[in-house]
């Protein structure tokens, strides 16, 4: 039994590969990012004795995962509703699905 139980009820699954492709590659941009920023407050914190390297390991990775799953959403209803024009796309979902696919690299 699969997440879709017939090709019938799958929404366009030519593009499988596409939203696979950006599940990776936005995968590792979020942690190439977070790494980064994180790094800023490890320094600090570690440095000044506040918290140990394995504590403030432990804080950020919590933090980061917690600000992801809990402003995610936020920031895709921006580019969903403030950025694109969602109707110029009409009919042309692989165009968008690729587009949104190479400015993950970007």
């Amino acid at each position: 039994m699969g997440l879709i139980e017939s090709q019938d009820l799958a929404a366009l699954p030519e593009l499988y590969w596409i939203a696979i492709a950006a599940c990776v590659f936005g995968f590792f941009m979020s942690f190439g990012i977070g790494a980064n920023d994180v790094g800023n407050c490890f320094a600090t914190t570690v440095a000044a004795k506040s918290l140990t390297l394995l504590q403030a390991v432990g804080v950020a990775a919590i933090f980061e995962f917690a600000g992801a799953a809990l402003l995610g959403a936020s920031v895709t209803k921006t580019i969903r509703s403030g950025i694109l024009d969602m109707d110029a796309y009409e009919g042309k979902q692989q165009t968008l699905a690729f587009g949104m696919l190479v400015a993950l690299r970007w």
